[in-house]
């Protein structure tokens, strides 16, 4: 994995039997490596800090009662810096993707909705000013939603008050 320098698998002896790097012939246990061994105890997983500040981990590997060998993990924090950077980078790409998609919802829906308010808007400033109901009205109906009914009931509302004044 990218937080794993190397892994391993040696013998109750220490002899490495196999490693994720290939040929065990040139991969040597580490003193403090093997100074562990005594200590490791079954089901038990023991992490601990080797001389030139790396991390590593170990567990003793039993078959039945036997002890077969030990499984080893040496920690590589580069690859565990690495693997945060990448999980930085794609969370500020899916943030950005994100904050556009939001931007793109909101200007589409102010534009569904101002435009036919604005119209409304208009309309009633006509009707406010105006006594004469004939230039302007009915006021066009652009969206078959609840505004659309809003502008037609408006505009049934004017049709109303113009009868009312005529008649």
């Amino acid at each position: 994995g990218p937080g794993v320098s190397i892994a391993k698998v040696t013998g109750p002896d220490g002899e490495v039997l196999c490693s994720s790097r290939g040929d065990t012939r040139k991969i040597h246990m580490d003193p403090a490596e093997l100074a562990q061994m005594p200590i490791l105890k079954r089901d038990q997983l023991r992490v601990f800090t080797l001389p030139d500040g790396r991390l590593e981990s170990a567990a003793p590997i039993f078959t039945g009662g036997d002890l077969r060998g030990f499984a080893w993990i040496e920690n590589d924090p580069a690859g565990a810096y690495q693997q945060r950077a990448l999980v930085l980078r794609s969370t500020l790409v899916f943030a950005i993707i994100w904050i556009l998609a939001s931007a793109i919802l909101v200007l589409l829906l102010f534009r569904a909705i101002s435009g036919p308010l604005a119209t409304l808007h208009r309309g009633t400033r006509a009707l406010m000013n105006s006594q004469d109901y004939s230039s302007g009205f009915p006021l066009p109906v652009t969206v078959h939603n609840e505004f659309g009914d809003l502008i037609g009931a408006f505009n049934g509302m004017v049709a109303s008050i113009e009868e009312q004044r005529a008649g």
